[in-house]
């Protein structure tokens, strides 16, 4: 049996009147990519903010390998997101940065690594996302692509065990996509991470993934392999995947 790196137990968290998540239960196999997928609103980002220790959820527990995160003050969960890296949605670079100081950064502002450590493993995590020679232009200055690039360089940087993705595919067009995929797999393989990806992009995540989750009204109601997902007689999930406007899951006019 595969060993889980996190394990979420009725994890529940309310904004207001909004209940965002209700009692779910996740783990996230060591070693491996999981992918979120769900309805936009539906509380992936929410969730993987409580899985980095960003929102306090109102009940529930969340174990990194053993630890309870929920429990631990500040200055430990510090020390716990250093095993962290994160790419966000639109690569959350700094504009008025070089694409090297961008990809850079966590080792300068976390480490007390020399200046020319820092220079080397920034040229080795360059090239290994397929930016040498981007190194001295400014996130302006390249495509979208190379953007996300250049977010995955600096969200590895720092060796992390476990890496989040924000819908690392989100306004790509589809070869881009399908690069940025194999990017994503050739790295956890040579690196050995537990990615977690929430994603909306189907296509993506049977082409990744080691294990889906359905997060659908705050719950996990599916989860296992791609094959397994496929062959799931449920009735959401299989209305999800195959994208189909008619079915138990209402399309609401104010979304």
């Amino acid at each position: 049996m595969e060993e889980s790196i996190i394990k979420i137990r009725k994890l529940s968290k309310r904004f207001g009147t909004q209940e965002v998540l209700r009692e779910l239960d996740l783990d996230i196999p060591k070693g491996m990519i999981t992918v979120i997928i769900g309805r936009s609103g539906g509380g992936k980002s929410v969730l993987l903010k409580h899985i980095i220790g960003l929102i306090k959820p109102d009940s529930g527990e969340i174990y990194i390998d053993g630890i309870n995160i929920v429990k631990e003050p500040e200055d430990k969960l510090n020390e716990i997101r250093k095993r962290f890296g994160m790419l966000f949605q639109e690569g959350a670079l700094f504009d008025s940065m070089t694409i090297e100081e961008n990809v850079a950064f966590p080792l300068v502002e976390h480490t007390k690594l020399s200046h020319k450590e820092i220079k080397e493993r920034t040229k080795e995590v360059l090239a290994l996302v397929g930016l040498t020679g981007a190194e001295k232009k400014y996130p302006s200055e390249i495509s979208g692509g190379m953007r996300k690039r250049a977010g995955l360089a600096r969200a590895i940087i720092a060796k992390p065990d476990i890496i989040l993705f924000d819908e690392p595919t989100s306004g790509l067009d589809p070869i881009m996509s399908a690069h940025i995929d194999n990017l994503i797999v050739e790295i956890q393989k040579r690196l050995n991470v537990t990615c977690i990806i929430i994603s909306h992009d189907i296509q993506s995540t049977f082409r990744i993934a080691h294990k889906i989750a359905m997060l659908f009204e705050g719950k996990i109601i599916a989860e296992g392999t791609p094959d397994v997902m496929r062959a799931l007689d449920n009735p959401y999930l299989k209305q999800f995947i195959e994208g189909l406007s008619e079915g138990p899951i209402q399309v609401v006019d104010n979304e």
